[in-house]
């Protein structure tokens, strides 16, 4: 059975650091706001928050059980664990329904749903996303220093992620997994001193989310400590 609610001054959609930040401004000014989120935050398979000035080290978990209950003193926000699955203009206001049967109207819809990665179709990457295996240079990248890393992305992507990643780490050579890189860019490897792994990638090898290898179709194995791919969508609501 399907629950209508009284109208909102703001309907949030996501809950991660922007939404839950702006539901916290929104609850300290008496407005009456309704978060969204099902629970697929974009680094939940990270085992610790870096970056975020406050919260360095801590783990995404905490981070969010720490800001659901700052949320909960202020009475005017309401925070449910559903996606929103429909938004339409009505009159001056928007009309909105949610996955669990959760609707009704909000005068302004904020979209706080963030980004998607898309894993790179690599045998064996999954197990270790978010603990050797990377989508975020920025976020992790400090912890590489010195250590063995590999760039991947097809054709000039991962090579240019590489020439990004040298200030980093020393040790960084590029995938391609099987695609060609334009002989421009194969010219700036080269000034950087950095190899290019063009053969298929075969899978990655590793235990306990620590990667300890690459293997590939045909040539030697690599030996390398972390794997950095960049690549994402934006979400849809």
């Amino acid at each position: 059975m399907k629950r209508l609610l009284m109208q909102f001054d703001v309907l949030i959609v996501g809950g991660g650091p922007a939404g839950l930040s702006a539901a916290l401004i929104l609850g300290r000014c008496h407005r009456k706001a309704l978060l969204c989120d099902e629970g697929r935050q974009r680094n939940l398979s990270s085992h610790a928050i870096h970056g975020l000035v406050g919260r360095e080290g801590r783990s995404p978990s905490d981070f969010l059980d720490e800001a659901l209950d700052e949320l909960s003193r202020y009475k005017s926000v309401e925070v449910r664990g559903t996606r929103v699955t429909d938004i339409v203009p009505a009159d001056e206001a928007f009309k909105f329904v949610c996955a669990d049967g959760t609707h009704g109207t909000a005068s302004k819809v904020l979209l706080a749903s963030g980004l998607v990665d898309e894993l790179p179709e690599v045998a064996g990457l999954e197990p270790l996303y978010g603990v050797s295996v990377h989508h975020c240079l920025y976020c992790d990248g400090f912890e590489y220093a010195g250590k063995q890393v590999a760039a991947y992305g097809r054709g000039d992507k991962g090579a240019e992620l590489a020439i990004m990643m040298k200030h980093w780490m020393p040790d960084v050579v590029a995938c391609s997994d099987g695609t060609e890189v334009s002989a421009k860019v194969v010219r700036k490897l080269e000034e950087y001193k950095i190899p290019l792994r063009s053969e298929p990638i075969r899978y990655l090898e590793g235990a306990d989310g620590e990667l300890a290898k690459i293997v590939f179709e045909s040539g030697p194995e690599l030996r390398r400590a972390g794997f950095f791919f960049f690549d994402w969508l934006p979400s849809s609501v």
